[in-house]
């Protein structure tokens, strides 16, 4: 780059949201919960390709009380603007997963066995590109442009990515059957992977 400093605006959203799941369930449904999620609301992975893989970062090692899996998922979306997008940042810290057998139903199933920490952050980018700071208008009234004009797009954006976050917690609270403050829906998969 030649020099020159391109300005992001990054606003992250008021919030982390924790996660902290100690029990039984099917870590591959639980993926695939939160992936399908992603993918129905609009969001990709950070070289914008849908529907591969989100993570960024993976390690497993295996220790005496079992295997400890880190994983980080990078997502975005596009907002409602051209210049807005969403991120949201996963960051799943799973411990002492053992693998399971179980009679449910009387059917044999694989589970799993282990502590989930899991850790959700949002943030609402405006200008990725440094479109507008290139342009004529941009260089001259970049600062008082963006706090009158796109001021309102950007608390909606946070707002919207707020409810976002919040939405997937709720969801995968009621995957593990844990207590929540939010309404009830309807879950893609049964609770905690069972049939």
């Amino acid at each position: 780059m030649s020099g020159k400093r391109i300005i992001i605006m990054i606003i992250e959203a008021p919030k982390e949201l924790t996660l902290e799941y100690e029990g039984m369930c099917l870590l591959k449904d639980f993926a695939r919960l939160v992936h399908d999620w992603l993918m129905e609301r609009g969001y990709q992975d950070l070289a914008g390709r849908e529907d591969k893989y989100l993570e960024s970062f993976y390690f497993e090692k295996i220790t005496q009380k079992g295997k400890d899996i880190y994983m980080w998922w990078r997502t975005k979306r596009p907002g409602q603007h051209k210049y807005i997008e969403y991120n949201i940042n996963l960051d799943f810290d799973i411990k002492e997963v053992k693998d399971l057998e179980i009679v449910y139903k009387g059917q044999k199933l694989k589970a799993n066995s282990g502590k989930i920490k899991l850790f959700i952050r949002g943030r609402v980018i405006f200008d990725e590109k440094g479109e507008l700071e290139k342009s004529f208008f941009g260089k001259l009234f970049w600062k008082s442009f963006i706090t009158r004009h796109y001021k309102k797009d950007l608390d909606q954006a946070t707002r919207e990515l707020e409810s976002d976050c919040t939405e997937l917690m709720t969801y995968i609270k009621q995957y593990l059957e844990m207590k929540g403050f939010m309404q009830r829906v309807e879950t893609f998969m049964p609770a905690k992977g069972l049939i």
